[in-house]
């Protein structure tokens, strides 16, 4: 908490730019199926952890941008002690307010505009569905992002 604290104040735009994909087994789609997706009330338990990563967004203020990129998954905050394999392939689009650049130039770290977020693939993830023989895991994704622009 301390660090982020200090991240928002010297470098505000890294921050609120920055997004965290864990990547979840579900053991029972079933009941998520019956209610459209995940109930995600809580952080699901670590035995379901699949793997995470993070993304620098590049969010020009001034102009529409969109990426796609691969991203390697890992156990940076180690819920789980095990070999976490695989990569998911993210694909965003950023489109800023038109008075983004306005803010900007008055030094406001207000962060304005649209993001969209998909997740295109994932690849060799751990299979986690022991209940199921020759099936994959029922994967899921929460997508983690700063609350709010930091206050300069």
């Amino acid at each position: 908490v301390m660090v982020t604290a200090a991240m928002q104040q010297v470098e505000p735009w890294r921050l609120c730019s920055l997004l965290m994909f864990e990547v979840w087994h579900d053991p029972h789609p079933s009941d998520s199926a019956a209610q459209g997706s995940p109930s995600i009330v809580s952080r699901p338990p670590a035995s379901q952890f699949l793997g995470q990563a993070t993304l620098q967004l590049h969010l020009p203020p001034d102009r529409q941008f969109s990426q796609h990129v691969r991203l390697k998954l890992g156990n940076d905050d180690a819920p789980v002690k095990r070999c976490i394999t695989g990569s998911i392939s993210v694909r965003y689009e950023w489109c800023p307010d038109q008075d983004q650049a306005q803010h900007i130039r008055s030094h406001s770290f207000e962060l304005q505009g649209l993001l969209s977020v998909s997740i295109a693939r994932a690849e060799n993830l751990a299979n986690l569905n022991f209940i199921q023989r020759n099936r994959a895991s029922n994967v899921f994704c929460t997508l983690l992002v700063y609350p709010e622009s930091p206050k300069a």
